[in-house]
């Protein structure tokens, strides 16, 4: 009996990580099934997912005891262009950043409540993709329009820390206007 067990436990995960394989590995506390935002998203009736980006992945999904908040992280794959604003500051808690701040006039990305999916934070790598100027004692942000398309966002629910957040994980940048310094 123990071997059957086991045996049905190994299969279930080989089942469970294929159904991921697209998206990425899944791990402990993920699902990577079918109709993601039907069965979380739609449970708060609050978030709505970009029909461009479905969610692949939904990851460590728990509510707050009062239910007054979410914690989960949501893995968006597609492929969709928006336009928006390229930004580098300095942060005082994470340091030198780069956000992507999406035009509110992209319908391709709308996401519910409209916080989500808005405000785009980039890895270091942004800096050198879009060719953002260097921080300096004089300039401590810069700006500029651009032109992206986005393949996958992670989003990540985690309240009360500072890596809560949208995140761009793979984009490539189509066009980029003239960088000058942050009003």
């Amino acid at each position: 009996m123990r071997g059957l067990i086991s045996l049905l436990l190994t299969l279930s995960s080989l089942l469970s990580t294929h159904a991921c394989s697209s998206a990425s590995t899944c791990e402990k506390e993920c699902d990577c099934g079918k109709n993601l935002a039907k069965r979380y998203l739609g449970e708060s009736g609050e978030i709505i997912a970009p029909s461009k980006l479905p969610i692949t992945r939904v990851c460590n999904y728990r509510w707050s005891e009062d239910r007054s908040y979410l914690n989960a992280s949501f893995l968006f794959s597609g492929s969709v262009e928006v336009n928006g604003i390229i930004r580098r500051y300095e942060s005082d808690s994470l340091g030198d950043q780069a956000e992507f701040h999406v035009d509110t006039d992209n319908p391709e990305l709308v996401v519910q409540p409209t916080y989500l999916l808005k405000n785009l934070r980039l890895a270091n790598d942004a800096f050198r993709k879009f060719r953002i100027p260097k921080l300096t004692e004089r300039t401590q942000c810069w700006s500029a329009t651009a032109r992206i398309r986005i393949r996958k966002i992670e989003s990540d629910r985690d309240a009360g820390t500072d890596f809560a957040g949208d995140y761009l994980l793979d984009y490539d940048v189509i066009r980029v206007g003239k960088f000058s310094r942050c009003g």
